[in-house]
């Protein structure tokens, strides 16, 4: 459930960007086109199948075996019921960016798979509506949530979206390896992190594809910015009031010193070593990926690498534990972790906008929710899991996940609709500092000032509307 970086960077614009009439035109040059406006005689050979039913569109980002575990939740849903039929269909990568254009272009599914960090942009866009009734019909409240999913959910005061499946990332750790270097236990803190690492690394300068080392902040490099957190850091300050800019917080004293400590690797074991050492590795989910194959020891991953290792290294002896913080931040009993979530959220313009708050809401359902995490080998959204869930877990570091959404330093992706940009610019500052192009002092006051002039433009253009687009045509010209 890693985020697709390249596939989701211009959508922040994408809405703004389109005429009704380039809505059109670009969808039809699309591989979207034949769905949203093409003719579409599998849907009407549905309603014959299922006369009386409401026959609902459902866009999802998922390929493979995830789509079909979703699939395997649609198939429940229209065997539960005889009023409502979803077709499920995945539309890969840049769903977000096809979705705008559908939304614009006055037609959209009736259920749209997003990811969390999407809904600041859609909602102020209006192109999702709200579900606060059906929440609150259906007894779905803070409540039923771990705290960092609820605040997913939410933009502004409203509820935008139900979930699907949340991940949060943890510390993965070779226990074979440690048990090598007379190591009984994950590190703690930051200090003992980087004491085991030094523990664990082994460095073969003739052969260095022969190397170990006993982590690397690169590896596997999906989230850039997530070292801020656990020294005290921090990405954004929200907004005080809806409508406001918010504050980008990049050069953060503590955000500072994260990356200090992501240069001390590269100057400890040599930026040139490091990358011919990673040239070996393997694709994520192979056996050759460097975690699997023993090459790196310890590594930030999500709960879905326990699908990984249970296909590719069953015999793999790893442990799980939550990612380490600075010893002064006394993080044991709360630790720091990012979490990620897969949404579901009703498009502006939707047909069939009640039946499809309905299966959002079906898909709320304790029952449901796990099922769908336990094939996609995830911790559960929900405040509570049951013990058969935890303990028939394909991942055993299940409950370190569950205890990292639960906890009120779990951090998520800044509530902003700038995020592709902010992510993006991230990415760029950690190569930077990696190669040492630039010092955590050079870099990063320059991304929150590039950062800060979006955020303060997109305030600006809501001041001047007025508040949130009602209409197709606001939501447009936005």
């Amino acid at each position: 459930m890693r985020q697709d970086d390249q596939n989701h960077a211009g959508s922040d614009r994408a809405l703004g960007a389109l005429s009704r009439r380039a809505a059109l035109g670009a969808l039809v040059l699309g591989g979207a086109a034949f769905v949203a406006f093409g003719p579409d005689s599998g849907k009407d050979r549905l309603r014959k199948k299922y006369p009386g039913r409401v026959v609902l569109d459902y866009w999802e980002k998922w390929p493979g075996a995830e789509a079909l575990a979703m699939q395997s939740i649609v198939d429940d849903f229209n065997r539960s019921q005889d009023r409502i039929y979803v077709r499920f269909l995945t539309m890969g990568g840049a769903i977000d960016q096809k979705a705008l254009v559908a939304i614009a272009g006055g037609n959209p599914p009736d259920v749209l798979g997003l990811y969390a960090y999407n809904v600041p942009h859609f909602a102020e866009s209006g192109a999702i509506v709200p579900l606060d009734d059906t929440f609150a019909s259906r007894g779905l409240s803070e409540s039923h949530y771990a705290p960092i999913v609820w605040k997913m959910l939410r933009h502004e005061g409203r509820t935008w979206a139900g979930v699907s499946t949340v991940g949060t990332l943890a510390l993965y750790y070779n226990k074979a390896m440690f048990r090598e270097a007379g190591l009984d236990r994950a590190p703690r803190t930051i200090e003992e992190l980087d004491e085991f690492a030094g523990r664990l690394t082994k460095i073969d300068k003739q052969q260095v594809a022969q190397s170990k080392f006993g982590f690397l902040p690169t590896e596997p490099g999906w989230w850039p910015y997530v070292w801020v957190w656990p020294f005290g850091g921090k990405l954004f300050e929200s907004p005080e009031k809806p409508g406001d800019a918010g504050k980008a917080t990049t050069d953060d004293p503590a955000n500072l010193a994260a990356y200090r400590w992501v240069q001390s690797y590269p100057t400890k074991y040599g930026g040139d070593l490091i990358t011919a050492f990673s040239s070996g590795f393997g694709n994520y989910d192979s056996p050759q990926q460097p975690f699997l194959n023993g090459m790196v020891g310890m590594v930030l991953q999500g709960p879905w690498l326990g699908n990984v290792i249970k296909g590719r290294k069953p015999d793999l002896d790893y442990g799980v534990a939550p990612f380490p913080a600075l010893a002064s931040l006394n993080a044991v009993d709360a630790p720091y972790g990012l979490a990620e979530a897969d949404i579901l959220v009703v498009p502006s313009g939707s047909k069939h906008p009640e039946e499809a708050k309905q299966f959002i809401a079906y898909l709320q359902q304790r029952e449901v929710i796990e099922k769908l995490a336990a094939i996609h080998c995830k911790n559960s959204p929900l405040r509570e899991s049951t013990p058969e869930f935890l303990a028939n877990h394909i991942n055993r570091g299940v409950r370190v996940h569950d205890q990292i959404a639960q906890s009120p330093n779990a951090r998520t992706a800044p509530r902003t609709r700038v995020w592709p940009q902010y992510r993006d610019e991230m990415s760029a500052a950690f190569q930077a500092l990696w190669k040492f192009d630039a010092t955590p002092e050079q870099r990063l006051p320059m991304v929150r000032a590039r950062l800060q002039e979006s955020l303060d433009l997109i305030a600006a253009r809501r001041r001047d509307r007025g508040g949130l687009p009602t209409t197709v045509g606001e939501r447009i010209a936005s």
